[in-house]
């Protein structure tokens, strides 16, 4: 991971991606859209977030990377779609946008490695999970920066080693103040 975010072309990314965001503060999450991950509840306590800390409007930003999924899981997808469309049409500005919901399919290896570099934070907030890598690659492109991740309680990958910002998916209220609390 750390061979491939020394590639020029990564490098590039991240001086897009911080020319874009500058000022704002970067929420990153790669998921799927499986019920089972989270992202409704996820974009739920953002929205939440938002409406409670109005301070943070147009100074927080979601970038939310949907994972390619099998076709009975895209009927979850139109939800998330209008979720995200929810969020941006009460929020958003002329020059403000506070989701940006990306499939994989749309970034290159280049630029998802240039959004991790970036991120001030990484969200998972799996509903139930084992082993969750892309909060290792997260770690691995911070380069010994501690930006936290914001993990819920089920998601096991880091909580053994205590590198995260416990959250309950289950409640967007908590969510809310989690994000409210960790440390952007």
């Amino acid at each position: 991971m750390s061979t491939f975010r020394q590639e020029p072309e990564v490098e590039e990314w991240v001086q897009v991606l911080k020319q874009r965001y500058a000022g704002m503060k970067l929420l990153v999450g790669r998921d799927k859209l499986d019920e089972i991950q989270g992202v409704r509840h996820k974009l739920t306590a953002f929205e939440s977030f938002l409406v409670n800390n109005p301070s943070f409007q147009e100074k927080v930003v979601l970038i939310q990377v949907a994972l390619q999924t099998t076709e009975s899981n895209e009927l979850q997808a139109g939800g998330v779609a209008d979720l995200v469309s929810r969020i941006n049409s009460r929020f958003s500005t002329l020059t403000y946008q506070p989701v940006v919901f990306l499939h994989t399919q749309d970034l290159t290896f280049s630029q998802y490695l240039a959004l991790l570099v970036v991120a001030d934070a990484f969200m998972v907030t799996s509903l139930r999970e084992g082993m969750a890598l892309r909060t290792h690659e997260f770690v691995e492109c911070q380069e010994g920066r501690f930006r936290p991740l914001i993990l819920s309680e089920v998601g096991c990958s880091l909580s053994l080693i205590g590198l995260y910002t416990p959250l309950y998916s289950y409640s967007s209220r908590e969510a809310t103040v989690t994000q409210d609390s960790a440390p952007v």
